[in-house]
């Protein structure tokens, strides 16, 4: 290939995966505030986990406190969004921005899961899906940005 393929090619990289860390980050950041403030909507979904975890004895998991509840889980969104971010802007710390990806998609999957198979369903409160659907956006973004930056964490020998 030509260098200037492979500088458009990676021009196009930077392009794609700073929109995907901002829209991630940004669906993170704005739950954080319902997540840290015990807003109904949150306090319904995480009652309604732990109220399903209770068959099998682990109601604690999702409780406020808990490793799983609210502030848990948005502790770690926090972190991602940071690293995201971080990697997104400063060129030297691309790596960060795969770490935030990475945790992203297991916060994600684990998100997506529970929609499906606790009794919370796709539509929360009457959202239409909404929530489902950021859900589903951040877990896509953060896919993409591992793909597209798979370089930075498997290293390929000439």
């Amino acid at each position: 290939m030509s260098t200037s393929l492979d500088s458009t090619s990676e021009k196009t990289i930077d392009r794609t995966t700073a929109i995907l860390a901002v829209i991630a980050s940004a669906i993170f950041l704005q739950t954080l505030f319902f997540k840290f403030t015990g807003a109904p909507e949150t306090e319904h979904i995480f009652s309604t986990f732990s109220q399903w975890a209770e068959g099998f004895g682990a109601a604690f998991l999702f409780s406020r406190p808990g490793p799983l509840g609210p502030i848990g889980s948005g502790v770690v969104e926090l972190a991602a969004s940071l690293l995201l971010l971080a990697g997104t802007f400063v060129r030297r710390w691309r790596r960060l921005q795969v770490a935030g990806a990475a945790l992203a998609v297991a916060m994600m999957v684990g998100a997506v899961t529970l929609h499906f198979i606790t009794p919370l369903g796709l539509e929360v409160l009457g959202d239409g899906g909404l929530l489902f659907a950021m859900a589903c956006t951040a877990l896509l973004s953060g896919v993409v940005i591992v793909v597209l930056r798979r370089d930075l964490i498997v290293r390929r020998r000439s």
